[in-house]
């Protein structure tokens, strides 16, 4: 179900941005360090990469397709604020936006909990 795959995929993008996150956070007073983030993917494409069929390997001579795996792409974000020592984390900052992507990834899990009620009304006859 690509709604499904969808839901997941956007919830692994929020724990591994969330886990550049707390490595900004954690390294607030390392001397040099530059913060990092994730960039958004482009989850239009993946809507329509998702809606392909899959491919399958059956022989060991023929070419494996595509694994759609959980890594994406960070890079570095521009900042006005460098200290003296090179480190360029904004604690205030990187506050705000592990607050933005918790908030994000509550309301994809929401409407993960909302479809699987759904789809077990219809599967139960309604009683749950």
């Amino acid at each position: 179900m690509t709604l499904f795959k969808m839901m997941g995929r956007k919830m692994n993008w929020l724990a591994e941005r969330q886990t550049l996150l707390s490595q900004n956070l954690a390294n607030a007073n390392t001397p040099g360090y530059k913060v990092r983030d994730l960039e958004n993917p482009n989850f239009k494409d993946l809507l329509t990469a998702s809606s392909r069929p899959s491919m399958t390997v059956t022989h060991p001579n023929h070419v494996a397709g595509l694994k759609g795996g959980a890594s994406f792409r960070s890079y570095r974000p521009d900042t006005y604020e460098v200290a003296p020592d090179g480190n360029n984390v904004n604690v205030e900052e990187q506050m705000l936006n592990v607050s933005s992507a918790a908030g994000k990834h509550q309301q994809v899990t929401n409407l993960y909990r909302r479809h699987m009620g759904m789809i077990r009304r219809v599967v139960g006859g309604g009683n749950n």
